[in-house]
């Protein structure tokens, strides 16, 4: 009998089962991949049962829902290993759901006539139908992971649609859109909404990695008759390849989202809410804080406790609040932007940690004292206060895990009535002519003029002026999150809002009416800060939220000072106001005690400046092209020396080797691989049956050294086992071959 007989007639092996194939330790790491896939499958379905529970407020109790799902994943990995067919496990499931039910309605004539009677076994049967609902999903799911084949890739790519979906609704910083225990978890935590959706999403991207990486290595019912193929390097001799190049991806995936977090971090947290953000006083003059495109919309993240140490009955826009914390008075051409230094010198830019000693005026005379503290829940760069402020002094921080920052200020808040103001002139008799210009420097865009002098008719008092243009913005005016102007960078971003559609929000308003009152002699500017409203106060304590950071346009009136006109249109688009949270409001206000000052100002002289982090790498179109052209040629030099190591200067048994080894690759690319389980003898045997090749000599030479320790060919056998083989493979048509050659996939093989 022939060699090549002796292959033809061997019987094939017969498969093994993943318990008794895994004696290695490689196997075993394989299988405890495996049990950790399960356990994170159950991880991740235990945090949706929880999730669920707390939001449609189930009754029935939450350990048991877990232990419901636990038991059906486990059930579900034992028996995927039996000879149950697939069909018997629904159909057993659905027999007891109905027996179940079934008996409930023959059985319920018995119970008692109480209410309580009644209710009860209703109870009691929803109870078992949702554990038995967890249950089967679990068992189901975890069923069709070890029997179908693609069903880890449908549930990979399922978790990624509905991440994606997730995270799509946040984009634009709309942190106001996460689930009610996104935002709980992330007070509980002590950190922004923001940075646990990045921390989230990064986890959902490593652990999507770990998922596919454990799913393709061996064990799986399905996997007894098939090639061992993984994500990188197919191959048994690939593991460790294979957890490198997983490895390196993972410490990819963990430097972009720590790049991409520290970098976002900061501009969520100067963005605000609303279109209204903020700078530190060092790098703000000339730039302005507000944006023009979308407002952030009702974003309820925490922003500040505001402490009112005192009643203030003489508040003018009772019950609106306003706290500012910037304004902008310089015209740049474009827009208003923050001025230098010796206008706007009520507001003191100083940082939260910073002490700050202002000047009574004495022509603020309709004025009363409001002292208040502030305890900052966010990071913030400058103060607010209440309207013009005297002093400003951090306190010790009587709960650092929860305050970023205590300061308490000393301000004069405004007492004048607003029929009062149309007996004070505009403008002050003191101010310099360059002062006066300052702030009446009118936009070179004459419509502004037109469009106010229209309004304002015959009208002559400026305090009465003022109002009209508030009240024509308020009627015509829509409030809306996005007004979606499309404008070029270098063009005026107002006019598209108040000479178009009149859809915009603070921002636009805030400019419109500044331009508007200056075109008719009235000095104006733009304050930002927050705007809430006393009556969800509780006890003098105010909770500030991103979604009250707001722009107002305000005018000066001798006497007064600086007077908000703020426009609150009647037509609103879109804005989800919603109600200040009182318990958590409840929660900050038993963490205050006693306020301390802190250490002398001479301690904050030399005080660091705020730095904005540089902008870490993140990979651009380009770089990711370069990189994968290098990875390209890489894996392609590799694939070659393959191929064609033989040809290269060796001792006769390395020679042997390779051309075993490059027989053994082009066969995997022509999509005739060696199986799981399956000895050379078998392959060899299956290639000949589904396509007459029989590359069996260089095996043959190959089997003999490796087994029989044969040094004895001569290069001159070697060279024609090698030239025969590859005739073999001639019986490959000339499409599978040239196909082989440019399939990028295929240079994964070896």
């Amino acid at each position: 009998m022939t060699y090549a007989t002796e292959i033809e007639n061997r019987e094939p092996r017969a498969a093994l089962s993943p318990f008794q194939a895994h004696t290695d330790l490689k196997s075993r790491l394989h299988l405890l991949f495996l049990i950790m896939m399960t356990a994170m499958r159950f991880a991740v379905g235990a945090t949706i049962v929880s999730i669920m529970h707390d939001t449609f407020s189930i009754s029935t109790p939450k350990e048991l829902l877990v232990l419901g799902l636990l038991f059906g994943i486990l059930l579900g990995t034992f028996t995927a290993f039996t000879r149950l067919r697939s069909y018997v496990a629904p159909i057993l499931f659905l027999t007891i759901f109905l027996g179940i039910n079934g008996l409930f309605q023959i059985l319920q004539g018995f119970f008692t006539q109480t209410a309580s009677g009644i209710l009860a076994p209703f109870s009691l049967l929803l109870d078992w139908n949702l554990i038995f609902y967890v249950f089967v999903f679990g068992f189901m799911t975890t069923w069709l992971l070890w029997r179908v084949r693609y069903f880890g890739t449908f549930e990979v790519l399922s978790t990624l649609l509905m991440s994606v979906g997730f995270f799509s609704l946040h984009r634009d910083f709309q942190f106001a859109l996460a689930p009610k225990i996104v935002q709980q978890l992330a007070w509980d935590l002590n950190t922004s909404a923001f940075s646990l959706l990045i921390i989230l999403a990064s986890i959902i991207t490593i652990m999507t990695v770990c998922y596919i990486a454990i799913i393709g290595h061996p064990g799986t019912p399905f996997q007894r008759s098939t090639d061992r193929r993984t994500f990188l390097v197919t191959g048994e001799s690939r593991f460790f390849f294979n957890f490198l190049g997983y490895a390196v991806i993972l410490l990819f995936i963990s430097l972009i989202s720590r790049g991409v977090y520290s970098y976002y971090q900061v501009m969520q947290e100067s963005l605000g809410a609303n279109g209204v953000g903020q700078k530190a006083a060092e790098e703000s003059v000339g730039k302005s804080p507000l944006g023009f495109h979308s407002a952030l919309g009702s974003n309820n993240q925490p922003a500040a406790l505001v402490r009112l140490r005192g009643d203030y009955p003489e508040n003018p826009l009772s019950p609106m609040l306003y706290l500012r914390e910037g304004a902008l008075s310089a015209f740049n051409g474009r827009e208003l932007v923050e001025a230098i230094e010796g206008f706007d010198d009520d507001v003191p830019g100083t940082s939260p940690n910073q002490f700050f000693r202002g000047q009574e005026r004495m022509e603020y005379f309709e004025r009363v004292p409001v002292p208040h503290s502030v305890y900052l829940l966010s990071d913030h760069n400058v103060v607010f206060t209440v309207d013009y402020p005297i002093s400003v002094e951090p306190l010790e921080n009587p709960s650092p895990e929860r305050f970023r920052g205590v300061y308490r200020a000393y301000s004069v808040a405004a007492a004048y009535s607003l029929d009062s103001l149309t007996q004070k002139p505009r403008g002050h008799s003191q101010w310099p002519l360059e002062t006066k210009n300052f702030y009446l420097k009118e936009h070179s865009n004459q419509k502004y003029a037109e469009i106010a002098r229209s309004i304002v008719g015959d009208e002559e008092n400026p305090a009465l002026r003022a109002s009209l243009i508030v009240e024509y913005l308020n009627k015509n005016a829509i409030y809306t999150l996005s007004p979606n102007h499309e404008i070029d960078p270098t063009e005026d971003p107002v006019a598209p809002f108040l000479f178009g559609d009149m859809r915009g929000y603070c921002v636009h308003f805030a400019h419109a009416t500044t331009y508007m009152l200056r075109s008719l002699g009235i000095p104006a500017r733009i304050a930002t800060g927050y705007l809430t409203d006393l009556s969800q106060a509780r006890d003098g304590h105010i909770l500030l939220r991103m979604s009250d950071r707001h722009a107002w346009a305000e005018a000066y009136f001798e006497g007064a000072g600086w007077v908000p006109f703020d426009v609150q249109p009647e037509q609103v688009e879109s804005h989800a106001d919603t109600e200040v949270d009182a318990q958590l409001l409840e929660e900050l206000m038993g963490l205050i005690g006693a306020e301390n000052a802190l250490i002398p100002p001479e301690s904050y002289e030399d005080e660091q400046t705020f730095e904005e982090p540089s902008r870490p790498w993140i990979p651009s179109t380009t770089s990711i092209l370069y990189l994968a052209i290098g990875l390209y040629v890489l894996l392609l030099g590799r694939k070659l020396i393959l191929l064609y190591g033989w040809l290269l200067p060796a001792p006769l048994s390395k020679r042997l080797i390779r051309a075993h080894t490059a027989i053994s690759v082009r066969l995997q690319d022509y999509g005739y691989p060696r199986l799981f389980a399956e000895t050379h003898r078998e392959h060899l045997n299956r290639l000949n049956q589904d396509t007459g090749a029989f590359p069996v000599q260089i095996w043959r030479l190959y089997h003999m050294l490796r087994y029989g320790n044969d040094t004895q060919n001569t290069k001159e056998e070697i060279n024609s086992a090698i030239y025969a083989d590859m005739k073999e493979l001639s019986h490959f048509s000339i499409r599978k071959r040239v196909w082989s050659l440019v399939n990028p996939l295929n240079l994964l093989h070896g």
